[in-house]
């Protein structure tokens, strides 16, 4: 994991006790969970591995609960149909939840996403565009915070409207004195 996603998620990460979500979370070449120290962790990711709770594809996965938060860091660029991915995030989400994205922004070279080495001949790869995943967060209902390229990285930060924080977890900080219904 590069320094600009531990940045990224550093900057939208709280202190709260939560439930969380990270959705592709096999730890490869790092993660961002310590980021949020007092958040239980669920990480699905479809190969088994270092960190994995759940072995299930993400663009199918149904959640059995809710999470204040979830997060998919480095994985889209490797999933054709990645838009499936923000809508498992979406469902899975409480209302005030956020979800956190990073992901190869345009101009990215291409990588694996098995292991830190080099794109395989049988792995998809494409760079995801900011204004694709802003279409995706807000097709599925989320409302976009951020969604920009920073360098070569796309990033956004998305909030589930509407609701309660539920268990006192405080939501994104850019939720910050917003009434909630």
């Amino acid at each position: 994991m590069h320094d600009q996603v531990v940045d990224f998620c550093a900057q939208h990460a709280n202190p709260g006790p939560g439930i969380g979500l990270e959705l592709g979370g096999r730890d490869v070449n790092g993660n961002a969970r310590g980021l949020w120290p007092n958040v239980k962790w669920t990480v699905v990711d479809i190969t088994d591995g270092p960190g994995v709770d759940i072995v299930a594809d993400a663009r199918t996965w149904v959640p059995d609960r809710e999470y204040h938060l979830a997060i998919c860091t480095e994985v889209l660029e490797h999933v054709e149909d990645w838009q499936l991915i923000v809508n498992t995030a979406a469902k899975a989400l409480t209302p005030a939840g956020y979800l956190v994205i990073t992901c190869a922004g345009p101009g990215r070279p291409p990588h694996s996403g098995r292991e830190a080495t080099e794109l395989q001949p049988d792995e998809h790869y494409r760079n995801v565009d900011p204004a694709e995943l802003h279409d995706a967060l807000t097709a599925v209902g989320l409302q976009v915070d951020i969604c920009r390229q920073l360098g070569l990285d796309t990033q956004a930060v998305a909030v589930k409207p509407a609701g309660r924080d539920l268990d006192g977890f405080p939501g994104h900080p850019a939720l910050a004195g917003v009434e909630r219904r």
